[in-house]
């Protein structure tokens, strides 16, 4: 019966609901599933009224121990396993069906046994196992002693086979499962545990298997596993061809087959059709969305999602379906919690391991995903997935050779697979094997690239080698592959960042082998698309100029070669060529015939121009010099692109900023050439990281972002209306100049050393260049994000009128302020005070020469008056002590000022007699009190609060005289007479640390988040429970002061004009003091613990304040995963008392 087109189908669908009343009896019930379903599709004459086959064989033997195997199934089916294990012992088990279900209970209950074991952390599960291994020794011994008297049935023989598995018994495995599979050919299981032990095709073509039709079902299981997929398919359809055509599990295997062969829209299609046909299937709903996952298709897999957590939330296909939309969404802790939860319901479930992998590879935790790779592996060595994540983890970790031997693990088991071969190269050339790394590249190539890189890297390789005719070749198939695949869309095109760096390259260096080879032609086509790219832009310019020279010093040796192959055509119109080249005679001179000929040869060849032809490379048509593309229609080939006209400003300006944040200025047409705005695009990229190579241009439209004052878009988020500047900004290919900042310049600037330090720290505290160039006469600066400036950008412009033609009239613009003209020139008590950005772009003008020289009389407009600074060095600023906060109590700390406090950013290294202070200070008036002090505790707690941070920081540690811990000690108290004791009065003894010795600590637990705000409140420095932030263009957070609009009323609230305007996102902090949510039963503690006497001699104590705050979204509480504190200092208890 091994032949499927000669199957009897009737008698084949007896055997299945035998063989599954066989399994149903034995508990066995994924085994009866399979062969369920292979019998329910089956439509034969018994479905008519045939006869039903007979089920009394099973239960000849049953007649004594029925009721012992009726309760003991009973305890079974309600995973009782300890329980049924208990009354069958207490019966003979003469036949094979309770044998075999009183040792498959004991192994299941070692198994539940061992699950419940598993800790969280995923990390122990390797020791758990090993401990549980003893028990599974004595199921073997068992076992074997029945196996050698050859007492053992096809289902006892199955168990016996998985028993010498789990004890990595692997040999002897094998060859029991299939003594197993011989005598019980139907049931599936034991198919199903042979298929793990067959490591590849050579070792499953020497076993000898039986001779029977379910045969073929395992080897085309065994095909789609070791990724044979064609042979898979073909045995697949052969199975529907003949009878089992609404066979579900098929129509997965066939799902499966095309996705381990990357043909996802196939898997999609089928995927499809198998959930109208069974819409509450769980089964392989894990695989089907590791596919939606790979085409990024979030709307599909959320979909899917819902649907199988409304079926079953606690199956592991909705766990992994669960994660792997988080993981779409870029939450990898919660993609990471639920593969963990898939792992807890089945501990050998492999896709779960080998995609926590994956989510600590996106989280950076290198060592977790080392650990979840390699418990893949054991699960199944013949996880490519999971080689190839343990590949890229140790090339992160630049262990090379290491990394070099799992990419070979993952090529043999993906031979054709251009991503294996790919990598395989690469740890090849790290290490210098270049032979071998050409090698991968080729056969990368040859397979079928999906990537789209084998070509650059091979190309990339023969440069290296100097093998430059290789290189060459490898460069030019290159770009013809790009063109064909179509990857690059347009020059500039962000989407496609890497195919242009990419392409660059290669035009770059084909460009200077033709020039070396005298290819003039060739070389100036490589180098005007050099022009093309931001990258070889310059390169490809001074390439051209030297082509250019090449061809004038051999213009005659051209010249005569163009004039022989033109008489070569037509002899009687040479010299009338050369006499209108070169003597340049008008067309009327030459003959109507003459003329009529050279119609028929140059027709069409554009505007009339006296700067010769030249002939297509590709189609030979000859065309004019200043042709843009060949004018032969069915020749596509461009001898230069089209430039956008523009008029006296660019429209749009890209700003660069030093992020993934795409920011534009903007030139608002109807308002002149003087005024701009700014445009935010968002950054597309692919689930690597990647720039996006597609993005949809109603999607680009809706989610950009328009800052212009007088659009709409500014304050509405609709697109029904088309912004103008959006467009301008999409359509942008130009990108603002940035401009250097010398630190000479800064000092020598005529401001105060404030100033001075508000400019450096513009420029260093956000990655980007200060001041940037847009047009002649604008300039972009970088600012603080406020409610005006929400980007961290403005617009500043400088120009000249020209009213008076003898003294021209200078001016300036800062959008800091009122958008208004300010003159320079003016007498100095009428002339405005100018901003710290105008100062910012003057040291940019002062630190290159050629703008210093263009804008000479803004750098020189102070140079008459009085130097505001003493000192040219950068200095932070001192504040007068006439300005100092009189005393509020009587208990002071004096402390000694050093002029340490004088080194700014701007000098790296100062002199002895440069760090004096300028004003002279006597230190007996130098004093803090008990407020200014409590007020640096408060700031100090409000600034931990920062919402880039995780809720659980380290103790706040200060340095305190005993006398302000009296003080603090009576706000804990609540103003009662009688302080308050402490919750905790600890002793330790200190052996590592200084200083050394006994200590006591003290500790109070507030639960009361008045209380906490009473304690550290002062009349400077209020304690903040809550603190809004402001998102950064590069992923960080800034303090975000909400605007207060002081109104009389509620009515001028809602009349008023200037509403607040609406943020993004809202975010913010909180202080967790006390019961936060409604689940929780414990309050949460505002800790604060005081060691007295750190200093003995100067009485000196520790302050320890701890505290968890929490984040807010948009009024949603997020949850964050917060990292194990570092374990306390052992101490000893001792009993509370009061302190005197």
């Amino acid at each position: 019966m091994a032949d499927i087109s000669s199957l009897d189908l009737c008698q084949v669908k007896e055997e299945l609901i035998q063989a599954n009343w066989q399994c149903n009896i034995r508990g066995l019930t994924h085994g009866a599933t399979r062969l369920a379903e292979l019998a329910y599709c089956l439509k034969t004459s018994q479905d008519a009224g045939g006869h039903i086959p007979s089920f009394s064989q099973p239960f000849e033997n049953l007649q004594k121990e029925y009721c012992v195997y009726s309760l003991a199934k009973s305890y079974f089916d309600l995973k009782e396993y300890l329980r049924a294990v208990h009354f069958l012992e207490q019966s003979e088990l003469q036949s094979n069906v309770t044998y075999f279900l009183y040792m498959y209970s004991r192994y299941l209950a070692e198994e539940k046994r061992r699950s419940y074991n598993m800790t969280d952390s995923f990390t122990s599960m390797t020791s758990v196992i090993n401990d549980d291994l003893a028990r599974v020794k004595i199921l073997k011994t068992e076992l074997s002693e029945k196996h050698q008297k050859k007492e053992l049935d096809g289902f006892c023989l199955y168990l016996y086979g998985v028993v010498l598995k789990k004890l990595d018994l692997l040999k002897e495995a094998t060859n029991v499962l299939l003594e197993s599979v011989h005598k019980e050919p139907l049931h599936w299981g034991a198919w199903q545990e042979l298929n793990t032990l067959i490591p590849d095709k050579e070792t499953l073509q020497s076993l000898t298997l039986p001779n029977h039709w379910i045969k073929h079902l395992f080897l085309a299981h065994m095909y789609s596993e070791l990724q044979h997929t064609d042979e898979a398919l073909q045995i697949y359809q052969s199975f529907i061809d003949n009878g089992f055509a609404d066979c579900t599990y098929i129509q997965a295997q066939m799902a499966i087959a095309h996705d381990n062969s990357r043909s996802f829209d196939q898997a999609v299609d089928v995927f499809m059709k198998l959930r109208e046909k069974d819409p509450y299937r769980l089964e392989n709903m894990d695989i089907f969305s590791n596919i939606l996952f790979v085409k990024e298709n979030r709307v599909e897999l959320a979909y899917l999602a819902h649907s199988v957590c409304e079926i079953d939330k606690y199956r592991v296909e909705t766990c992994c379906v669960i994660a792997n939309y988080y993981s779409l969404r870029s939450q990898h802790e919660k993609a990471l919690l639920y593969f963990q939860r898939a792992l807890k319901l089945n501990p050998h479930y492999l896709s779960a391991w080998t995609l926590i992998g994956h989510e600590y590879m996106e989280m950076k935790n290198i060592t977790a995903a080392i650990e979840a790779y390699r418990q893949a592996i054991e699960v199944n060595s013949r996880d490519f997935r999971a080689w190839y994540g343990l590949g890229q983890t140790y090339e992160i970790m630049k262990m090379h050779y290491y990394s070099l031997y799992y990419y070979w693990k993952a090529q043999q088991l993906r031979p054709n697979d251009s991503r294996m071969l790919v990598a395989l190269g690469d740890g090849y050339e790290k290490l210098e094997r270049l032979q071998e790394a050409k090698k991968c590249y080729w056969k990368a190539h040859s397979v079928g690239d999906v990537e789209g890189i084998a070509l650059m890297r091979l190309a990339r390789l023969y440069e290296r080698l100097n093998e430059e005719q290789q290189a060459a070749a490898a460069y030019s198939q290159y770009i013809n592959q790009v063109h064909r695949q179509n990857t690059l869309r347009r020059i500039g095109d962000q989407n496609n960042f890497y195919a242009s760096e990419e392409m660059a390259q290669a035009y770059k260096y084909l460009a200077n082998f033709y020039l070396r080879q005298n290819r003039l032609d060739e070389a100036y086509h490589a180098a005007q698309q050099c022009t093309s790219y931001n990258e070889t832009k310059e390169e490809g310019k001074a390439l051209l100029r030297q082509i250019a020279h090449l061809r004038v010093g051999d213009g005659a040796t051209q010249m005569e070669e163009s004039t022989d192959s033109i008489t070569n055509e037509l002899p009687e119109t040479t010299q009338l060529l050369n006499r209108l080249l070169c003597l340049k005679l008008p067309l009327g001179v030459i003959s109507m015939t003459t003329a009529e000929k050279l119609k028929a040869l140059f027709e069409d060849l554009g505007k009339p121009t006296l700067r010769g032809v030249r002939k297509c490379p590709k189609c030979g048509t000859y065309n004019g010099t200043r042709g843009i593309s060949c004018k032969n229609k069915a020749c596509d080939v461009v001898f230069k692109e089209k430039e956008r006209k523009r008029g006296h400003s660019a429209d749009a300006v890209r700003i660069i900023t030093g992020s993934t944040m795409q920011v534009f200025s903007v030139r608002l047409r109807d308002r002149g050439p003087d005024y701009r705005g700014f445009v935010q695009l968002p950054f597309v990229q692919d689930i690597e990281g990647n720039p996006a190579s597609e993005v949809n241009p109603s999607m680009l439209l809706e989610t950009s972002r328009c800052y212009v004052d007088s659009c709409c878009r500014n304050t509405q988020y609709t697109v029904d209306q088309t912004c103008t500047h959006i467009k301008a900004a999409i359509e942008c290919d130009e990108e603002a100049v940035p401009l250097i900042l010398k630190n000479s310049a800064l000092n020598s600037l005529q401001v105060t050393n404030e100033t001075k330090q508000e400019i450096w720290v513009m420029a260093t505290e956000i990655t980007g260049p200060l001041v940037q160039r847009v047009t002649k006469n604008i300039m972009v600066v970088k600012c603080k994000v406020n409610r005006k400036q929400p980007l961290g950008f403005l617009h500043f412009a400088f120009f000249e009128t020209s009213r008076n033609r003898t003294q021209p009239e200078h001016k300036f613009q800062c959008s800091c302020k009122a958008f208004k003209n300010y003159k320079i020139g003016l007498a100095k008590d009428d002339s405005p005070k100018r901003c710290v950005h105008f100062y910012a772009c003057i040291c940019a003008f002062a630190s290159d020469d050629k703008l210093a020289e263009e804008f000479a009389y803004y750098i020189n407009i102070d140079s008459t008056s009085e130097s505001p600074a003493a000192d040219n060095l950068i200095t932070i600023y001192q504040p007068s002590t006439e300005n100092s906060i009189t005393p509020s109590d009587t208990t002071t700390l004096e402390v000694v000022v050093t002029g340490e406090h004088l080194l700014g950013p701007a000098a790296k290294k100062l002199r002895k007699d440069d760090m004096l202070v300028t004003v002279p200070l006597v230190e007996s008036s130098v004093a803090v009190t008990f407020h200014q002090w409590l007020g640096s505790v408060t700031e100090r707690i409000n600034q931990t609060m920062h919402y880039q941070f995780e809720g659980s920081p380290e103790p706040l540690v200060f340095h305190a005289p005993q006398a302000f811990f009296d003080c603090l000690q009576q706000r804990i108290s609540s103003g009662n007479k009688k302080k308050r004791l402490p919750n905790y009065t600890t002793g330790f003894v200190r052996k590592d640390a200084l200083p050394l010795g006994m200590f006591t600590k003290y500790t109070w637990h507030i639960t009361n988040i008045l209380q906490v705000k009473q304690i550290f409140d002062t009349s400077d420095m209020p304690l903040e429970i809550t603190r809004n932030f402001v998102e950064n263009r590069d992923g960080t957070y800034d303090l975000y002061e909400v605007p207060k609009v002081k109104v009389e009323s509620i009515d001028d609230t809602y009349k008023s004009k200037h509403q607040t305007p609406i943020r993004p996102f809202e975010l913010k902090t909180f202080l967790k003091v006390g019961n936060t949510s409604v689940d929780q039963k414990d309050p949460t503690p505002f800790i604060i613990e005081w060691i007295p006497d750190i200093l003995p001699k100067s009485h000196i104590g520790e302050l320890r304040i701890k505290f968890e705050y929490g984040h807010q979204r948009n009024g949603h509480v997020e949850h964050r995963l917060i990292a194990a504190t570092s374990p306390e200092i052992p101490v000893q208890t001792i009993h509370v008392q009061e302190i005197p």
